[in-house]
């Protein structure tokens, strides 16, 4: 009677276990494949069946091996045999009834089922994934070629214009000085006219010689203080600041920073001049501040200027483009997109906000580096990774 009590108990808790096992993974969302000694399938969840595409009755008893490509008996079989209780998670492919391959994600697991040893594969479908990466990886690596196609035909054609430039000048001269006396003022004109757009020609090239060869700079980062570095791009402009009398305010407490520090001197140094080329009536009033984020530093550059109008605060950061004649205010037009372009390089974002008539005020973002130069956000993704990985591993023992 004790016996047949208990065999009823027994088999009670094996009923109250399979539906339980049932309701969860009948809710689940993973695809989960119970797999007996032999590897068959005894059991499957409905999001194991919408993943390969068949009916339950038509996965049950069929050997796994006929559903995962590349199926490697020996590792389901150590499995078994061994201490470890779980294989980590890898990818596999399944083979759809269509044909069509899944990719996914799969864990297989020891589990007791029924009061016997079984395999469960739970695996999740990271195909739409996995194109949108390889999508990603395409549009990545053509957006890279193009760049360097781009880079390349900036740097070849900045030199190769640099020399007809120089022959168009120099003969120009010559010209000027063997018909000396014989030029009326129309034909002085037109020889100014000439030479004037030889030299803006070849301040383009050279612009553009300087914006191509920022990717090419291969220094490595390096911690630099940042009031060194800033100290450096004032001094380079010390006669221009005199010159517009200019008023200049550095905050006291600035950062360290990790970077190229060619670039960083060079877009202190550019920020800085167009808060003095675009001035107002005013003497120009610049302040310089930094603020400290989680994971990055923000400079900002801020100005009494002339401002700009809210609908070309985007458009001054792309290359060549202007919203001054050069007789108002000289220059390429490429201050601001080198600019963006080391910023970027560096990790970092650009923006300005402007008050049209009462000046600007443009900020960047900086990461913050370790020694090795990797950024903290990323150093602290590690640090939790590596810190769950260690913890997996002590809860495995």
């Amino acid at each position: 009677m004790t016996s047949t009590s208990s065999l009823a108990a027994e088999v009670a808790t094996l009923r109250r276990d399979k539906r339980k096992f049932e309701f969860l993974s009948n809710h689940a969302t993973e695809a989960y494949f119970l797999l007996n000694r032999a590897a068959e399938i005894v059991y499957v969840n409905p999001f194991a069946c919408a993943l390969v595409g068949y009916s339950v009755d038509e996965l049950l008893g069929k050997p796994f091996a006929d559903v995962e490509i590349d199926h490697d008996a020996k590792r389901y079989e150590t499995l078994l045999i061994t201490s470890e209780s779980r294989i980590p998670e890898t990818q596999a492919k399944y083979r759809r009834k269509d044909g069509s391959v899944a990719c996914v994600e799969v864990t297989i697991s020891r589990f007791d089922y029924l009061g016997e040893v079984h395999l469960l594969a739970a695996a999740r479908d990271v195909s739409y994934r996995q194109a949108v990466e390889n999508s990603l990886r395409i549009h990545s690596q053509e957006l890279l070629r193009s760049n360097r196609e781009l880079e390349r035909f900036a740097y070849i054609s900045s030199h190769d214009l640099k020399e007809p430039l120089r022959m168009v000048t120099v003969y120009t001269q010559l010209l000027n000085r063997y018909l000396a006396g014989h030029l009326d003022e129309t034909a002085k004109l037109y020889m100014d006219f000439i030479l004037k757009g030889a030299s803006r020609m070849r301040t383009l090239v050279d612009g553009l010689e300087t914006y191509s060869n920022i990717d090419k700079d291969s220094a490595p980062y390096s911690i630099h203080s940042s009031r060194e570095l800033l100290s450096s791009a004032v001094e380079s402009l010390r006669d221009f600041l005199k010159a517009t009398s200019s008023r200049l305010v550095i905050q006291a407490d600035l950062p360290s920073i990790c970077g190229n520090s060619t670039q960083v001197v060079l877009l202190f140094r550019n920020l800085i001049h167009n808060a003095i080329k675009f001035r107002s009536q005013k003497p120009p009033a610049i302040s310089i501040t930094v603020k400290e984020r989680e994971f990055d530093w923000v400079f900002s550059v801020a100005d009494n200027g002339i401002g700009i109008h809210p609908r070309y605060l985007r458009r001054i950061f792309l290359l060549f483009r202007r919203l001054h004649t050069t007789r108002e205010y000289p220059g390429t037009g490429m201050g601001l997109s080198l600019c963006k372009k080391i910023v970027e390089n560096h990790g970092g974002s650009i923006w300005v906000e402007s008050e049209l008539g009462k000046g600007s005020t443009f900020r960047f973002s900086f990461p913050k580096r370790n020694e090795m130069g990797v950024p903290a956000e990323e150093e602290r993704i590690q640090d939790e990774w590596m810190a769950q990985t260690l913890k997996n591993a002590h809860s495995r023992r």
